[in-house]
């Protein structure tokens, strides 16, 4: 690349050991050091895509990688004058700086105005915060939700269970991971797929209500329910939380004071029938007795051979017959 007659730098050192020593090691490691730093730059970036001016930041490890080419050029031309290409070298960097400048500069309003780093920071750690206190409140609710003794659902729109807390799961006899794959007409024998839309537009207009309906648990019981449901709209996606209270037990005693109802009334009847016999039974007796009084006055007043006196006989009879009866 050159002429033999150009001579190395190191004569204009007069080759003095420590001074070429100072110039060759501080180029190495200026070089070393120059071309370690684009390349955690350049990993950086691969990494980061998501970095502000990305393409500056790569500029800037050219520019550096570049600055440590010339570096060490410069200490391997120390020996050998091998000036041409110590010059292309320095060229290239003065292009790459150049660029670098050309792009940077006009770009450093911007830079001004991203965020402070120990502001951002600060932020960061105020919303992780915030973050963790809403956490722990999302984990109390739902502690408490799963913790309730009543069984609760989230509903979608078209009836399958979005979700469910441990008491649904533990009154159907379910898993959580069972209940997730039903709808409600696998849950509730009285709301099939035909009937559910109705139910839904009702609760979406009304917001909430109160039904007594059954559930039917995996191994085919019902279960007497009422369910309070909720029609709530959450980020743009509806929901029918329901809250269901087992009444089986309620609904078995309502059955109970209907039965025993039913006995009381038809005891009721019994006495008052027995009234209305014992009275119709003493008015009759009395009138027994008035018939039985008056057919012994009349056999009294007859004479025995009077052939009315046997009719009368008989009246007697049948008219003592009829005061046992009524007895």
């Amino acid at each position: 690349m050159i002429t033999s007659s150009y001579m190395a730098h190191g004569f204009c050192l007069n080759w003095e050991p420590t001074l070429v020593a100072l110039h060759v090691g501080s180029d190495i490691i200026t070089g070393i050091s120059y071309y370690s730093i684009p390349l955690a730059m350049f990993y950086y970036a691969y990494r980061r895509r998501d970095i502000p001016f990305f393409k500056i930041f790569i500029m800037f490890a050219l520019f550096i990688l570049s600055c440590g080419t010339t570096h060490l050029l410069s200490a391997y031309t120390i020996y050998r004058p091998e000036y041409w290409m110590e010059g292309y070298a320095k060229a290239l960097t003065a292009i790459i700086s150049a660029v670098t400048a050309i792009i940077f500069i006009p770009r450093i309003p911007d830079a001004i105005a991203l965020p402070s780093v120990m502001n951002s920071l600060e932020e960061i750690k105020q919303l992780n915060s915030e973050l963790a206190h809403k956490n722990t409140e999302l984990q109390m609710s739902n502690f408490s939700i799963d913790n309730v003794l009543d069984s609760v659902y989230w509903i979608s729109a078209d009836a399958h269970i979005l979700r469910v807390n441990e008491a649904a799961c533990k009154t159907l006899g379910y898993t959580t991971e069972e209940m997730l794959e039903l709808t409600i007409a696998d849950v509730d024998p009285h709301f099939p797929r035909e009937r559910w839309l109705d139910h839904w537009n009702q609760l979406k207009e009304k917001k909430a209500m109160i039904l007594e309906t059954q559930h039917r648990t995996k191994d085919g019981s019902l279960l007497d329910v009422e369910v309070s449901a909720s029609y709530i709209s959450f980020e743009g996606q509806e929901f029918n939380c329901a809250i269901v209270r087992d009444i089986t037990s309620r609904k078995r005693v309502e059955r109970d004071r209907v039965e025993l109802e039913k006995q009381l009334l038809h005891a009721q009847k019994l006495e008052s029938l027995g009234v209305l016999a014992g009275g119709i039974a003493h008015d009759f007796n009395n009138i027994l007795m008035a018939i039985l009084g008056n057919a012994d006055l009349a056999l009294m007043k007859l004479a025995p051979e009077s052939p009315v006196t046997e009719n009368l006989n008989a009246i007697e009879k049948a008219a003592a017959r009829a005061a046992d009866l009524a007895k």
